[in-house]
């Protein structure tokens, strides 16, 4: 049985968490404004992230979920974010149905490059984030927004390491 100490250090947590996660959500939703913000929230902590997802319409491949240990990639140190796996440049996003647009804001000391292609190969879209060098402690938030009509994968990359806080579709 826990102590009267460790239920309510347990609880302030617990609700320290559901802050913060109504509080990214909040933001990012103000910020990507479309009709589906994916739920990072759901995915595990220090895994890969892959089909988890797939019932709000993505698969991922070579990312993996967690809160970053650097405070500059991340709005609020509880957030969960998604980075590639490994010293990787880059993880993909399968489409299971089309979507007109996605929407991907991320952090990176370099602009986050977003690409998408057709089922057979072609690359349809490509669009890479202009930003500005930040001496701040957070870096600026890169909002990409590409249309992906026709698309069954996207990519996204950065020649630096990068965190994707949000993908709206």
């Amino acid at each position: 049985m826990l102590s009267p100490t460790l239920f309510e250090d347990a609880h302030h947590q617990t609700a320290s968490t559901e802050s913060t996660e109504s509080t990214v959500i909040q933001s990012l939703s103000e910020t990507l404004r479309a009709a589906h913000l994916l739920d990072f929230y759901q995915l595990p902590v220090l895994k890969p992230a892959a089909a988890q997802l797939a019932g709000q319409g993505v698969v991922f491949t070579d990312a993996i979920a967690l809160t970053p240990s650097n405070p500059r990639f991340a709005m609020h140190p509880e957030q969960v974010v998604l980075m590639p796996m490994g010293t990787k440049q880059s993880f993909q996003i399968e489409l299971q149905a089309e979507q007109a647009q996605m929407q991907v804001q991320g952090r990176s000391t370099r602009p986050i490059s977003v690409r998408a292609w057709a089922a057979d190969g072609t690359l349809i879209a490509s669009h890479v984030a202009a930003i500005e060098p930040s001496a701040t402690t957070l870096l600026p938030a890169q909002i990409v927004r590409i249309s992906t009509a026709g698309a069954a994968r996207v990519e996204v990359s950065s020649k630096a390491p990068f965190t994707i806080e949000g993908i709206a579709l």
